[in-house]
């Protein structure tokens, strides 16, 4: 197809020809949003798009016709489409192992952060009577008689 200027529009004796190709369609779903089943065309350019005379959109007139024919031509071959759900053992195989690897992980992170809290809480609180439940007397004694 030639291109035109974008200052002029498809007007004079001869007719400018434009071709389209309408392939017949049929559209099948198994998807609940999508209807059952429907029917149509797809159009594509067709190979006979004739340029034909053309005048400047300053040199209109009021009379004066536009020249232009669309061809429309049935294509012989038809185009058959189908949305269905395609589920199988191999992938729902790694469906559930990618979930549960996931969840694995995220109960992994809440128990370094609750494991970091905890060591945290115990360092500054529970200081005191952890020493008292687990090391001697005589020893702390000892110990804060050396300093």
């Amino acid at each position: 197809m030639v291109t035109d200027a974008s200052d002029l529009v498809f007007k004079g004796l001869y007719q400018t020809i434009f071709s389209f190709v309408a392939i017949p369609s049929i559209f099948e779903s198994e998807l609940a949003a999508d209807p059952e089943e429907s029917k149509g065309y797809h159009m594509a350019l067709g190979s006979k798009n004739t340029k034909g005379s053309q005048s400047a959109v300053n040199d209109l007139s009021i009379v004066g016709f536009l020249n232009v024919e669309l061809q429309f031509e049935q294509g012989i071959a038809a185009l058959h489409t189908k949305r269905e759900y395609k589920t199988r053992w191999l992938t729902l195989f790694m469906t559930v192992l990618g979930s549960i690897a996931g969840l694995i992980g995220i109960a992994g992170a809440a128990m370094r952060v609750a494991e970091k809290l905890w060591l945290q809480y115990r360092a500054t609180k529970k200081k005191d009577e952890t020493d008292k439940a687990y090391v001697s007397n005589r020893y702390l004694i000892e110990y804060y008689d050396d300093e």
